[in-house]
C-alpha cells in the first residue's frame, strides 16, 4: 500500500526512539505492552512486536485494519476498530490499567478538532495506562505533536518518497503535502482549522483533503490536565530529552499520581 511505502523510511527510527523513551522512563520493553491509537496499517506495531512484551491498537478504518492483519496475521486479536474521540474502548486488547507505553505520533492527534474531543481521547488513554505502584513505574502516553497557535501557522509543504511493489514492478511513490491555514469560520472562529492536500504520484495521482487543529502549548496542556494526565517530560523524535519549544516534539504524558 502507498501508506506503508511512505512510512517505511521512518518506521525503524521511530521504533528505536520509542524503545529508548520507554527505557528512559523506567520501563523494560520486553515486559511492556505497547498500544497505538489510530494505528493505520500498524507499521510501528509490526516493527515493535518482536522486541516488546505485547502490542495492541485501534483504527477507525476497517480497510487499514484488514491490511495490517493480512501483512501480520498474529495481530488479528490485537487490533480493533475504534475512533480517537470514543469515551471508552470495549475490547479484550484494551483493558484499563494494563498499558505501559502508548503512543500517537506524527501529529495524528491533531485530527481531534475540539477541546472536548481531545479531553475525551486523553481520558480514555489515561484509563488504559498502568498505574504507578511501589514495584513498577506508571504507564506513559507518548504524543508526537507540533504545538503552535493558529496565528503562528504559515503555509508550508513537505515531500515524502517511498518504494511500492506492484505486481512484478517497484514503483516510486511521492507524496506532496501542502499545509494551508484555513480562514476563520463559525466552527473555527480563531482559524485553527488547517487544510492538508496530498498528491500521490506514481502511475496514478490521488487528491485528498482533511483538516488538522492547531493547539497552543497552554491550550493542549490544559486538556491534558483536565483528563487526569500531566506532562512528565518532552523528547525529540529520536527519544532524547529536550525542552518544550514551538514545533514538533514528543510529549511524554503520565497519570496524575493519586495520594
Amino acid at each position: 500500500m502507498q501508506y506503508d511505502a511512505l512510512a517505511a523510511p521512518f518506521v525503524s527510527a521511530a521504533a528505536r526512539a520509542l524503545l529508548k523513551a520507554a527505557r528512559h522512563l523506567g520501563h523494560d520493553p520486553a515486559r511492556s505492552l505497547f498500544f497505538e491509537p489510530a494505528c493505520g496499517t500498524a507499521p510501528l506495531l509490526r516493527a515493535l512486536r518482536p522486541r516488546v512484551g505485547g502490542v495492541a491498537g485501534y483504527d477507525r478504518s476497517e480497510a487499514m485494519l484488514r491490511a495490517a492483519v493480512s501483512i501480520e496475521p498474529l495481530l488479528r486479536r490485537r487490533l480493533f476498530r475504534a475512533d480517537l474521540s470514543q469515551e471508552r474502548l470495549a475490547h479484550p486488547a484494551a483493558i484499563e490499567g494494563t498499558v505501559q507505553v502508548a503512543f500517537c505520533l506524527d501529529n495524528t492527534i491533531r485530527h481531534l478538532h475540539t477541546a472536548r474531543q481531545l479531553r475525551t481521547h486523553l481520558g480514555h488513554m489515561a484509563r488504559l495506562l498502568a498505574p504507578e505502584t511501589k514495584s513498577r513505574r506508571g504507564g506513559i502516553y507518548v504524543v508526537g505533536i507540533g504545538l503552535l497557535r493558529s496565528d503562528e501557522f504559515v503555509e508550508s509543504e513537505t515531500i515524502e518518497t517511498g518504494r511500492l511493489r506492484y505486481a512484478d514492478r517497484r514503483l516510486l511513490v511521492r507524496q506532496i503535502t501542502t499545509f494551508v491555514p484555513h480562514p476563520p469560520s463559525r466552527r473555527f472562529p480563531d482559524g485553527r482549522e488547517v487544510a492538508m492536500t496530498t498528491r500521490l504520484c506514481g502511475e496514478q495521482t490521488a487528491l485528498g483533503r482533511y483538516t488538522l487543529a492547531c493547539w497552543s502549548p497552554e491550550r493542549f496542556l490544559g486538556c491534558v490536565k483536565a483528563a487526569g494526565l500531566h506532562l512528565r517530560m518532552t523528547m525529540d523524535d529520536r527519544g532524547r530529552p529536550c525542552t518544550l519549544t514551538p514545533g514538533y516534539c514528543w510529549l511524554i504524558l503520565g497519570r496524575i499520581p493519586q495520594h
